[in-house]
């Protein structure tokens, strides 16, 4: 299964985004494989709707 998690870095140590939609990365994990990687969010800059359009993208990621 593959989880996001929404920081304000690229690390597994960056502090968790206060906002889903305003978080600057998105950190993806397999928890079957243990492996991850950062994303930025693409909707970082919208003037509205950012939540909605981040949630897209991770589950375009195959987030489940």
């Amino acid at each position: 299964m593959k989880i996001a998690i929404a920081t304000s870095g690229g690390t597994l140590d960056a502090p968790f985004a206060r906002h889903f939609g305003c978080a600057e990365q998105f950190i993806i994990i397999d928890t079957e494989t243990g492996e991850w990687k950062t994303y930025p969010n693409p909707a970082l800059g919208a003037s509205s709707n950012a939540g909605v359009q981040a949630a897209k993208f991770i589950a375009g990621q195959g987030v489940q």
